[in-house]
């Protein structure tokens, strides 16, 4: 009866959405700790330190992985699809 075939990809990371379509803003840093090996440009002892929560400011063009992937693939999954709906009718 139905002619479509549809699907849902996606991707489990929480920062896939910020690469695919990009991000403009603020983001808040929570406070951690740091290993630094070296000050004023001279290598020192590993020394941790505690990095304070801060805000900063984001400017991350669009890198699309998912949808870019998808279009340069589309004649291959378009001819597994056909071949898998034909098998299925046989």
């Amino acid at each position: 009866e139905g002619e479509t075939v549809s699907g849902i990809v996606s991707s489990a990371v929480k920062y896939a959405p910020v690469h695919e379509y990009g991000f403009s803003g603020t983001q808040s840093v929570k406070a951690s700790l740091r290993t630094i090996k070296q000050a004023f440009g001279r290598p020192i002892a590993p020394k941790q330190i505690e990095v304070r929560a801060h805000s900063r400011k984001v400017n991350l063009p669009e890198r699309s992985f998912l949808r870019t992937g998808l279009a340069e693939m589309s004649g291959q999954i378009q001819t597994e699809i056909d071949a898998a709906a034909r098998k299925a009718v046989e």
